[in-house]
């Protein structure tokens, strides 16, 4: 079905002006990637990706609203919507906003990771089902919003404990904002992942010890604590 959005910006609506075209396609031992990228109203952009991890049965959807350059800070309001199967339930759990998407012979867990964990800090946004779909929703001030979901398509390590955290994204040792610079850590059950996506010009930014230059970076952390990256892409 449709992935849909609603964008506002100072409470406007912002409208498609451009067609969809793709930025990058990219498969790998352990992924693939698709980007994709059209033009707003108002000065916007959206970008658009999927990275599924192909081994380890786990997917990123993101939504990124980003400014044209030189843009003055406003105020974002994004909201994705996904549809499910008529089979398929929505189990949030009771403390925490991350949930299980349940059917008969499938599962899979849920992490909003621009939000935060616990449901008693409704800052910032919600993930929710709606008229059976998906959905989740951001709002910040600044010149750019990520809105990311993260699926653990593994059934079984998906009713494990999970976590996730926003990272701190530094620069020459000074931490970025989040409409800058993004960075999240995922967990389900044992397995980690990790996730980076500059909102504007790039730099050599650090994040959970990890070094970077590009635009974009992914990949998962072994219990052994090393890092592995999936993918990094240069800035277009």
């Amino acid at each position: 079905g449709a992935w849909s959005r609603t964008t506002l910006c100072d409470g406007e609506v912002v409208s498609a002006t451009g067609e969809w075209e793709r930025l990058c396609w990219e498969t790998g031992k352990r992924y693939a990637y698709l980007e994709l990228g059209i033009d707003l109203s108002h000065g916007l952009r959206l970008d658009r990706q999927l990275l599924l991890g192909t081994e380890d049965r786990v997917l990123f959807l993101v939504d990124l609203i980003v400014a044209t350059a030189g843009a003055e800070p406003r105020h974002l309001h994004h909201s994705l919507k996904l549809p499910l199967e008529s089979h398929m339930t929505w189990h949030p759990e009771f403390e925490t906003r991350d949930g299980m998407l349940k059917g008969s012979k499938t599962g899979a867990a849920v992490m909003p990771l621009a939000l935060s964990e616990w449901r008693s800090d409704s800052r910032g946004g919600s993930l929710s089902v709606e008229n059976g779909h998906v959905t989740l929703t951001q709002e910040a001030n600044g010149r750019g919003l990520c809105c990311p979901l993260f699926f653990d398509l593994d059934k079984n390590r998906a009713k494990q404990e999970r976590t996730w955290r926003q990272l701190t994204v530094a620069e020459w040792m000074e931490v970025l904002p989040h409409d800058l610079a993004v960075s999240y850590r995922a967990q389900s059950g044992p397995d980690q992942w990790l996730y980076y996506r500059s909102l504007g010009p790039v730099g050599n930014r650090t994040f959970m010890g990890q070094n970077i230059a590009g635009e974009f970076s992914a990949g998962r952390f072994f219990e052994t604590g090393k890092y592995k990256q999936w993918i990094e892409v240069e800035a277009t």
